[in-house]
């Protein structure tokens, strides 16, 4: 039983955003298309598929599909002081997440927003950008025919003081960072966890050599996965005080994640770019 939840959910122009037949396109049917709603019935059909615009009244289901984001703007008529999700938004997936029903939030949105507040009651979350008029290109991963492949371009920001927020910045610790994405495949790819905050990788992006910096004085294993979770490189170290290099000449460019763990538990689990001279 399939709840799927929100006007957005239904709305071509929302999906499509600004620059859409008018300068800052519309809400509603602005142009030939299939909303994600519509793709959704045609992936499940009639049966064990309802839709509500709101949360006013919530029947039983066993999960949510909550689609939330932006109206649609062009230019300078969408500046914002603040990109957080918008009230309504947040008390939508917040009644469903009372309500005890298992959630997958749908983001459209032309920019990274503040998710903070929603993304901790969902679970799963598809930043699904201006999709544009064809709703199956979503209907499609969420019901398993086709897998992610999205990862970042840039870094998401965990807050509006974080704002600019870019890889290579001092302290550099958005919410995702350049070159996240999950896929079904990669269960490896998890938010970026450390144990030990003072933990460091430089450079990052790497070249030929990374180098390890206040890791505990104590056994150490280190793994580094490609986005497919497959292990590409593996390092020990018997005694890790100190600085410890790792030669990754042989890896090819691209996103990777190192994960760093003693005889007992995890350490860190952090991005890591790979990169030509």
């Amino acid at each position: 039983r399939v709840l799927v939840v929100g006007s957005k959910a239904n709305d071509i122009g929302v999906q499509c955003g600004g620059w859409t037949i008018t300068w800052q396109g519309g809400t509603g049917n602005v142009t030939k298309g299939t909303t994600l709603l519509q793709a959704m019935y045609q992936a499940q059909g009639l049966s064990n598929l309802q839709y509500i615009a709101n949360t006013n009244s919530i029947p039983d289901a066993d999960v949510a599909v909550v689609v939330i984001g932006e109206n649609p703007y062009a230019e300078s008529d969408g500046d914002r002081t603040n990109l957080s999700i918008v009230t309504s938004d947040v008390n939508m997936v917040t009644a469903l997440h009372n309500k005890g029903i298992p959630i997958v939030t749908i983001l459209f949105s032309g920019r990274p927003m503040i998710i903070d507040n929603v993304l901790d009651k969902s679970d799963a979350f598809i930043a699904a950008w201006l999709p544009g008029t064809e709703g199956e290109g979503i209907s499609d991963v969420i019901y398993g025919d086709y897998d992610f492949k999205g990862i970042l371009s840039h870094s998401w920001p965990s807050s509006m003081d974080q704002i600019p927020v870019n890889w290579g910045d001092i302290n550099y610790n958005p919410l995702f960072s350049y070159g996240y994405g999950l896929n079904y495949s990669s269960p490896i790819a998890v938010p970026l966890t450390s144990d030990n905050n003072n933990f460091e990788i430089f450079p990052n992006p790497a070249t030929d050599y990374i180098y390890l910096k206040n890791l505990p004085d104590e056994n150490i294993q280190v793994n580094i996965y490609n986005l497919s979770g497959i292990m590409v490189l593996e390092n020990k170290f018997f005694n890790s005080s100190g600085i410890k290099p790792i030669f990754i000449n042989n890896l090819a460019d691209g996103v990777y994640f190192i994960k760093v763990s003693n005889e007992k538990s995890l350490i860190a689990n952090r991005r890591l770019i790979k990169c030509s001279k």
